[in-house]
């Protein structure tokens, strides 16, 4: 039990803030000597009091990437701690009562009790004396540790309350006391049994009010923003020939974008309307190749469209579609060929922690609208607050908070653009981000509507389910996994809203955005997975539980090919002979697919469209590239002069002196040589095509193979003959299991 509990304490209280970058306050001056070389730190001194008594060391506490690092020995043998160095193996051995931590320089795990567990930060030696992260520690053998920011003091104390037990531990202890025969006793021995399911919240969660409604924490910012009031530049007109808007980029920074000419610009009319930023460039043609360009997880802007907004006169008009309202700045170069569009930084207020009667909720104010991203971190759990393109004077705050579900809150520039907030949590809390008026947004903790279910994301990625019985089945599950779509599905036998509710769990981790519980049509329990990247899954039991492990493929499959039909939906390709080559291209496709399904070689098959739809070009190449597949299989067919017919392979051009290494060239030929072995088809030899998208953008050896020629007659009765296509079919199977042979992935 003692060592159980140990191990629950540690889940709960681990602190995990490497990400965060403190930065100096005051030169202090210090030096120090650690992986080889000489560096000087520049942080306030800190003040450690274990247990009342302040401790003094030749080496002092400092701050390492947002870590306290202080020296072991000094340090834990004050807490009564036993310490011992093993020099050997460069070892540090910190015991307590029953509980034993043991951590090795420069590797971020550490073994308590025989669990490997991540730790913040790894322990280095720094100035000959070996320093590990203070609280991770010092909280693992049962001390509490608090931040005391006034006085930049840490205090520690051993008063940890005793109070974190195990409930089906205790469900079991009064069933044992409990049990007879009486009718009643056993229904609320049924009770308990079915509340042993609850297991997800380690805590009990407070009811409301908790403390945090009576004294908020309000953090406000000391920046003059009338001294930080910009405005935009203006750009004077002047009178040039027309010219021609080229190009519409985004910067590397992400915040700014470049509209490029071919030629000086005369003027520009520009303004912010609703969620929206508009450009009119005057006298000038629009000559880019499309109207809506790409844009691809940008924190700022959800999509640019341009178009020839006016022929008399005229005028380009490109629009700048925002996820918030935000000000903005532009700036003509020098040439006046470009243009920059820059989203104007947000200058944060404040930021208040405050309850309401749904929950705990944070607040964070700014002279814009703040543009955010929540997403979870778990074991220990935290919700963590990135504030994009903004000022703020905070810096580092740490503060204790006694919220229903908020047990401290730290704050930090983390990078040059990006303020970070995070919250410490007991248990995962449902949470929405609501935008409030007066350039603020919300976000609201409350108890989920879910229940029984838990996520984690640390060394690997899974959701935890309670099994709705004991003898619940797993096979019983459906599988659906939608991965052009990003969405995959889990679909139970029956209605288990019981034992799970239902919800929006937001996750937004990189890996997954959310998953919704609820009921299908049918009346099923449906588990949705919103992914923000193509993920393979496993499902498995553990004792009562429900594992369903979230990998990224290259972990779940040995051989990984992207299968893909060209052309399709609105694009039909090459039309001649009565024949569509959209509807050739699946045709093939669909049977290669069947035989690699039936196959006994271990090939998962990712095929980017099974109907009559159309994947863009960057759909086809980011699928690939997403689910880092070894080969990319592009199925077309041809067309040129009626007098055109035959096979070729076109693939793109790369040098290597590794003859052991897969290229496009070598898959080219090999599946040329199968294809006019097997169809007899005329030989019009491999191709190099360093121009075509989807052999250009993606990241491992990619072809495009052309069967035939619609148009040309005997090719194109060929392509009509099942036979034919079933042989095409057949030929490229034996190329990808020959390619797979001579060039092992060896995962």
């Amino acid at each position: 039990m003692k060592l159980l509990k140990y191990i629950a304490y540690i889940l709960i209280f681990i602190i995990n803030f490497s990400t965060i970058q403190i930065y100096a306050e005051e030169n202090t001056g210090i030096t120090l000597v650690y992986d080889g070389e000489t560096h000087i730190y520049n942080e306030k001194p800190i003040k450690l009091v274990i247990n009342g008594e302040e401790i003094n060391s030749v080496m002092p506490p400092i701050i390492f990437d947002g870590n306290t690092l202080v020296p072991t020995r000094e340090v834990f043998e004050a807490m009564g701690a036993i310490v011992e160095w093993k020099a050997d193996t460069k070892e540090a051995y910190i015991g307590m009562e029953d509980t034993l931590v043991i951590l090795k320089m420069n590797t971020d795990k550490a073994w308590v009790n025989g669990v490997d567990v991540s730790i913040p930060m790894e322990p280095k030696i720094i100035n000959d004396k070996v320093m590990i992260p203070l609280r991770f520690v010092a909280e693992t053998i049962g001390f509490n540790v608090e931040w005391v920011q006034s006085e930049r003091m840490i205090k520690i104390d051993n008063t940890v309350e005793e109070n974190i037990e195990d409930d089906i531990d205790n469900n079991e202890e009064i069933i044992d006391e409990e049990i007879d025969n009486n009718k009643e006793i056993e229904e609320e021995i049924e009770e308990k049994i079915e509340e042993e399911i609850e297991y997800i919240d380690i805590e009990d969660i407070p009811s409301l009010p908790t403390e945090l409604a009576e004294e908020p924490i309000i953090l406000e910012t000391d920046i003059d923003i009338k001294e930080k009031e910009e405005i935009n530049s203006i750009i004077e007109s002047q009178s040039h020939p027309t010219t021609d808007i080229i190009d519409v980029e985004i910067l590397d920074n992400s915040y700014q974008f470049k509209i490029s000419a071919s030629g000086p610009i005369s003027s520009v009319d520009h303004m912010l309307w609703e969620d929206k930023i508009v450009i009119d460039i005057n006298n000038a043609n629009m000559e880019l190749e499309k109207t809506i360009i790409e844009v691809d997880d940008n924190n700022f802007i959800k999509s640019i469209r341009a178009s020839q907004y006016s022929s008399e006169p005229k005028v380009v008009r490109v629009v700048f579609d925002l996820n918030n309202p935000s000000n903005y700045n532009i700036i003509m170069s020098e040439d006046r060929q470009n243009l920059i569009v820059e989203i104007r930084k947000t200058i944060l207020t404040s930021i208040e922690l405050t309850q309401n009667t749904i929950g705990d909720m944070i607040i964070i104010n700014g002279d814009n609208t703040p543009n955010i991203n929540v997403f979870r971190l778990t074991t220990p759990d935290r919700l963590v607050i990135d504030v994009f393109n903004c000022e703020s004077s905070l810096g580092f705050i740490e503060e204790l908070v006694k919220g229903q579900y908020i047990s401290g809150i730290r704050t930090s520039q983390f990078d040059e653009n990006t303020f970070r907030i995070v919250l410490d949590l007991n248990g995962q809390p449902a949470y929405e981000i609501i935008p409030l008026e007066n350039n603020a947004v919300a976000i609201q903790l409350s108890i989920p509507s879910y229940k029984n279910i838990k996520y984690i994301n640390d060394d690997s990625t899974k959701l935890i389910l309670v099994k709705p019985d004991e003898d619940f089945n797993i096979n019983s599950i459906v599988q659906e996994d939608d991965y052009m779509n990003k969405i995959y599905k889990i679909t139970f036998p029956y209605n288990y809203i019981n034992v799970y509710g239902h919800g929006i769990f937001h996750i937004g981790d990189g890996k997954l955005d959310s998953i919704e519980i609820g009921l299908n049509d049918e009346g099923k329990t449906e588990f949705k997975f919103l992914e923000k990247k193509v993920f393979a899954y496993d499902i498995y039991e553990e004792d009562n539980y429900i594992v369903i492990s979230i990998l990224r493929p290259r972990e779940k499959y040995k051989k990984i090919l992207v299968l893909d039909p060209g052309h399709g939906g609105k694009d039909p390709g090459a039309i001649g002979n009565g024949l569509y080559e959209k509807e050739l291209n699946l045709d093939i496709s669909l049977r290669l697919y069947d035989l690699l399904k039936n196959n006994s070689e271990d090939i998962k098959v990712y095929i980017t469209r099974t109907s009559d739809t159309y994947p863009t070009l960057q759909d086809r190449s980011n699928l690939a590239n997403e689910v880092e597949a070894d080969i990319f299989l592009s199925v077309h067919n041809n067309s040129f002069y009626s007098t055109h017919r035959g096979t070729e392979v076109l693939y793109y051009p790369t040098s290597t002196s590794d003859s052991s290494e897969l290229t496009g060239k070598i898959m080219a030929q090999i599946f040329q040589k199968y294809l006019v072995e097997t169809l007899g088809t005329q030989d019009r030899g491999i191709k190099e095509r360093p121009e075509l998208y989807v052999l250009r953008t993606t990241k491992m050896p990619a072809v495009i193979v052309e069967i035939a020629f619609v148009s040309n007659v005997e090719d194109a009765n060929l392509l009509k003959s099942d036979s034919f296509k079933q042989n095409a079919a057949e030929a490229l199977y034996k190329g990808i299991i020959d390619i797979f042979e001579k060039y092992p992935t060896n995962r």
